[in-house]
């Protein structure tokens, strides 16, 4: 059974949604928000995982075997 807070969250996430999808343009603003905070979020994934030096190593040419 979720939680109060889960549910207030929900509802509140879902008249929101409605009210933006009233008007185009702030529908527009509402998926740059929404897009701004997954590429914030996953920015900081990467930061904090040590993702950019994972890329770095895993596409290097040390990385790759080659048949010998």
């Amino acid at each position: 059974m979720p939680s109060y807070g889960v549910a207030v969250f929900l509802i509140t996430l879902a008249r929101l949604v409605a009210y933006v999808i009233n008007d185009r343009d702030r529908w527009r603003r509402f998926l740059f928000l929404v897009l701004l905070v997954l590429a914030v979020a996953v920015g900081w994934w990467l930061i904090a995982k040590g993702g950019i030096q994972l890329l770095r190593s895993d596409f290097s040419p040390a990385g790759i075997t080659r048949p010998q």
